[in-house]
């Protein structure tokens, strides 16, 4: 592992340990809305309780009461709503904070490749060259779509927290189910910031390679895949496959990302 990917792998745990943090204020936040709804209807939920307590209302009886209430209506779409909110903002900031860094991440493997070129054609060659340094340049981190998650995460919401709910489980423990709700969405934007940071430091590696070639220097560019069970299989198949810099790899792809 040399210096250029060393970095890389520092920004990456700092963007992780970012995503996790918004994802855990999320929850805290998410709890206290829930809290807040169960308690304005806590007298309500007592005296029905008791009900069935009484054999006035049966344990079935409480649940369609529940639902028809509780789950349903303008005030329990008010509330679902402002939670689905703030898992998109979670997501979008958490996407937000897997994009940081990739410019930096960028720079630094653009700059470091390029001295690794610059002393390879001077032991080389014999020749004395100096590649221009790298410009800033945006690298794409791509998320899920937010209509489509905002669909997604109201049904799951929902349901969770009916469930929940209506089967008289704990704020504590509604939130435990809700939580991996989140994590999916935190999995999703670590795998999203892995995918960024690898693009950005193979990118800088390559256009310092495309830099030298218009010097007269000829690169290669070898795909190398982490074999590991999150990687793709369609990506580790390439492992080992070798192009000119300038070329683009079997995939279509220009750079491993």
């Amino acid at each position: 592992m040399d210096k250029g990917h060393r970095y890389a792998d520092k920004e990456l745990e700092m963007i992780a340990s970012r995503i996790t943090e918004i994802f855990g204020q999320t929850d805290e936040k998410v709890i206290e809305i829930i809290r807040r709804y169960l308690k304005k209807h806590e007298a309500e939920i007592k005296r029905h309780e008791q009900m069935v307590d009484n054999g006035e209302m049966t344990e079935r009886e409480f649940e369609q009461w529940f639902i028809r209430t509780l789950t349903t209506g303008k005030e329990w779409s008010k509330v679902r709503d402002e939670i689905t909110e703030e898992y998109q903002k979670s997501s979008k900031e958490a996407m937000e904070a897997a994009g940081l860094g990739l410019t930096a991440i960028y720079l630094f493997n653009r700059q470091y490749a390029g001295k690794a070129i610059e002393k390879q054609v001077h032991s080389f060659l014999n020749k004395k060259i100096k590649l221009p340094k790298g410009k800033k340049k945006i690298i794409p981190n791509k998320g899920p779509d937010p209509t489509v998650n905002q669909r997604w995460h109201r049904r799951k919401i929902e349901s969770v927290i009916r469930q929940g709910m209506k089967k008289g489980q704990s704020i504590d423990k509604i939130a435990r189910r809700l939580h991996k709700v989140t994590n999916m969405d935190r999995v999703a934007s670590y795998r999203a910031a892995r995918t960024g940071v690898t693009a950005a430091e193979n990118m800088g590696r390559v256009d310092a390679m495309l830099e030298a070639q218009k010097m007269g220097i000829k690169y290669d560019k070898v795909w190398y895949a982490t074999l590991d069970g999150r990687t793709r299989t369609s990506h580790r198949v390439m492992h080992g496959e070798r192009v000119p810099c300038d070329e683009y790899f079997s995939n279509g792809l220009f750079e491993p990302a």
